[in-house]
């Protein structure tokens, strides 16, 4: 069977960006997440799939992550979501924090 290479964790153009609130009892952080321009270079058996890279900002981490689709749209429908349920999410849980958006309670 053939090795696949891994998947490129590089950030393309900005297409959307999200601040979140981030607040504990006694601290409050922004927590930024950005979704980067679908792109078409991820190495399967049959081909192509489309890569959309997401970076999350928050306190002195930059994480660098991505959602893989079949085509652009899944790329990106997939990113979006996953910012939310994997990377607000564990930020919420890990901090035991209210995560706000447009000064709503979120998570």
């Amino acid at each position: 069977m053939k090795s696949l290479p891994p998947i490129n964790l590089s950030f393309s153009e900005k297409i959307a960006e999200r601040q979140y609130l981030v607040k504990t009892r006694t601290q409050k952080w922004k927590l930024v997440v950005y979704v980067g321009l679908p792109i078409q270079d991820v190495e399967t058996v049959v081909g192509l799939d489309w890569r959309c890279p997401i970076q999350v900002i928050f306190q002195n981490e930059k994480i660098h992550d991505y959602a893989c689709g079949v085509d652009s749209f899944q790329a990106l429908e997939l990113a979006m979501s996953y910012c939310v349920t994997k990377w607000v999410s564990e930020i919420a849980q890990r901090f035991n924090a209210q995560i706000e958006l447009f000064d709503e309670f979120e998570i």
